[in-house]
């Protein structure tokens, strides 16, 4: 069976979160026929909150807890044809970005191609994929496991992200522990820690929050952490939002990235004296754990949350430390250690390796090993930004692909630009089992592929007002919608306007 071509191909989209409601967007943009499954009776993923979300928690999935906010601004944080709300913080609260992405969905009706409480099973080469690039696609009702069911699509949008399957790392004697053990996945509020003493173990964004918010109500607060990190006020200079400043284009343009990186921690360890809290970082900055804050540094000097070196091993009723401190009298240990990426339903290792790390995927969407670009994973990376606006930006150069109106390099190109990739990352942040992106320089290759990069020169007698905060401001989302396929210039320009 030959695969259809443009608006007769069906996509298969697994995930309804943010990566699944853009990519449902993408193809009904290039004329595709979006199938959502979605396993939940709601979209929005790991960005979904509820004040029932507590009943439940022991699960191995990835969500907010109520005192959540997000780590990067507004207009750094938005989609690109869908301003957020003028009265909207400049950092959003969990209720709040739930809200948007909800409204995000009814805007543009991406509801209706949902098929909630559906878990998919198999995803594996059509019989004659080697000829028509098509995929079976196993589900089930999650209510009726009884009936399971298989369909044929044309193509398929991996959407499930990278936050499915909590990492716990094994001390010794940890099996002797008396107290709670539980995952950062699992943590909803601080009220169960009252008057308790808390181990929060990891040196990333879910770890500081979590220890931040913990010190309002336990005894003791302890966050463990090997490596140390660094630590960035959202509004680093009092005013702007920290990934305004550090996303500019002038400074981008004109600074090395180096010479910028450098002094950026130069002026942090200026503010604060890390060593003296025994968080002191290992790595230069923007090269390991950062912490986005405004709290920890202040609770660190109050004595609110105290910090201990990396775990030697438990005891029944405490933990030893690698320098030789212990806490004998401890209640319970969070695990804020991140998440390993699970894609238990694609089952062949050449379509996408059991080890995150040995993943080759072209731009980080479209494996490399496989004959047909008919299988995309949307959000399988970490980016020093957001994570709404890159699915977007995936998505759009997925579905464009898709629809046949985007051709992608050859085979030997692909996996060329993979390796070279590859050892970009390895240099910046060392070994990862997820790779890592600045957002600027991704959104610009993604933007490049997909010809939507601003262009200015256009503008410079009709719209110089424009043409200045694309020159001297910040790259936000609303830049790549100015020009090229599916944009939408009007909403884009007063967006990038109301900075």
């Amino acid at each position: 069976m030959s695969s259809p071509t443009g608006q007769h191909k069906r996509v298969c989209i697994i995930g309804g979160g943010v990566s699944g409601l853009t990519s449902i967007k993408s193809c009904l943009e290039e004329g595709l026929r979006p199938v959502c499954f979605e396993q939940h009776d709601h979209v929005g993923g790991q960005w979904h909150f509820s004040e029932n979300m507590e009943t439940g928690r022991n699960d191995s999935l990835c969500r907010m807890f109520s005192a959540v906010v997000t780590n990067t601004s507004k207009k750094m944080t938005e989609f690109s044809d869908f301003p957020m709300p003028k009265d909207f913080p400049t950092f959003i609260p969990a209720r709040k970005i739930t809200s948007y992405i909800q409204d995000y969905a009814e805007h543009f009706d991406l509801k209706k191609y949902v098929q909630y409480g559906m878990r998919v099973d198999d995803v594996s080469k059509a019989d004659d994929f080697s000829q028509s690039g098509q995929w079976k696609v196993t589900y089930t009702h999650v209510k009726e496991i009884s009936h399971q069911k298989t369909e044929i699509f044309d193509c398929v949008m991996v959407c499930n992200g990278i936050f499915n399957e909590q990492n716990r790392p094994h001390y010794p004697g940890l099996e002797m522990f008396q107290g709670e053990v539980t995952h950062g996945g699992n943590y909803f509020h601080c009220d169960p820690y009252k008057d308790k003493n808390v181990l929060v173990v990891g040196s990333s964004f879910s770890a500081a929050d979590i220890a931040v918010d913990l010190s309002r109500m336990a005894k003791n607060t302890y966050i463990s952490t090997r490596r140390g990190f660094w630590i960035m006020p959202r509004l680093p200079d009092g005013q702007d939002p920290w990934d305004m400043t550090l996303f500019s284009r002038p400074l981008i343009n004109w600074l090395p990235w180096a010479l910028r990186t450098r002094a950026w921690g130069n002026v942090l360890k200026e503010r604060f004296n890390y060593q003296k809290f025994d968080v002191n970082p290992h790595k230069r900055f923007l090269s390991q754990s950062l912490c986005i804050t405004d709290e920890l540094q202040n609770k660190l000097l109050y004595g609110q949350v105290k910090a201990k070196p990396s775990i030697s091993k438990f005891t029944s009723s405490g933990v030893t430390f690698t320098d030789g401190t212990s806490i004998e009298d401890l209640d319970a240990v969070i695990f804020a250690t991140g998440y390993r990426l699970k894609c238990a339903f694609i089952k062949d290792t050449q379509v996408l390796p059991e080890n995150s790390a040995e993943m080759e995927m072209y731009k980080h969407i479209f494996p490399v090993n496989i004959k047909h670009q008919t299988l995309v994973c949307i959000n399988y990376l970490r980016v020093l930004g957001s994570v709404l606006p890159t699915s977007e930006l995936q998505a759009r150069v997925a579905a464009r692909v898709f629809s046949g109106n985007l051709k992608l390099p050859s085979a030997s190109h692909m996996k060329r630009d993979v390796a070279e990739k590859k050892s970009e990352i390895i240099n910046q942040w060392g070994n990862c089992t997820v790779p890592k992106e600045f957002v600027y320089f991704y959104y610009e290759e993604l933007a490049q592929l997909l010809g939507v990069k601003p262009q200015t020169w256009k503008l410079l007698v009709t719209n110089p007002s424009l043409v200045k905060k694309l020159m001297f401001g910040p790259v936000t989302p609303a830049q790549y919608r100015l020009h090229g396929p599916h944009a939408n210039f009007d909403v884009a320009a007063q967006s990038i306007l109301d900075i």
